[in-house]
């Protein structure tokens, strides 16, 4: 071989290693950009359950949130309107004169006691344990009163607990109000400078 010559191997040589490096380079850039791919796919289903988490959570929260407001004003509706109906039964002078009218009052007390009952029950499931015991205490005092107005006995006293019924009926909408977080009042409070 003379010089300055370079052997017929050396660019074959050259060549395939170039070509075997291209090739490496190039499959070894596709892994690269795979493994990488992967990794934003894995991210971006992470960001996906997690998100699918919290909306199922905040749905899970909505649902008993309305599911407790439905159950407390029907019941609240109920103790209403046995107040309602309660209220000027307590006067001896409407008892005596409207007799009749007294009488489809208690009945109307007693189909609202058996609408009642069931949604007591639930109550504690879904309201805190204050405001189920106030509810509790509030349907035994209608009750007690109730009774009273049924027999007419004690009916020269009955004109102080009708003031403690109002209390407790306003103390119970005042619970219910913050169980439910609608104490706007204090919500206003914090809020205000």
């Amino acid at each position: 071989m003379q010089p300055g010559q370079v052997s017929v191997w050396v660019p074959i040589a050259v060549a395939l290693l170039a070509g075997v490096f291209g090739i490496v380079g190039v499959i070894t850039g596709q892994l690269l950009n795979a493994r990488r791919e992967r990794l934003r796919e894995d991210l971006r289903w992470q960001r996906e359950r997690e998100s699918q988490r919290e909306q199922n959570a905040h749905d899970l929260a909505k649902h008993w949130t309305e599911a407790r407001l439905t159950l407390l004003s029907e019941a609240l509706h109920l103790l209403h309107e046995w107040r309602e109906l309660l209220i000027p039964l307590a006067d001896d002078h409407f008892h005596r004169r409207h007799l009749h009218e007294a009488e489809d009052a208690l009945r109307q007390i007693s189909e609202l006691r058996t609408q009642l009952y069931p949604l007591l029950i639930r109550v504690p499931l879904v309201a805190s344990p204050k405001l189920a015991d106030m509810i509790a205490a509030v349907d035994d005092h209608f009750g007690a009163w109730t009774s009273v107005v049924t027999r007419r006995s004690d009916v020269p006293m009955m004109r102080e607990p009708i003031d403690t019924l109002d209390e407790g009926f306003e103390e119970m909408l005042r619970l219910m109000k913050a169980d439910l977080g609608l104490d706007l009042e204090r919500a206003a409070r914090t809020v205000a400078p």
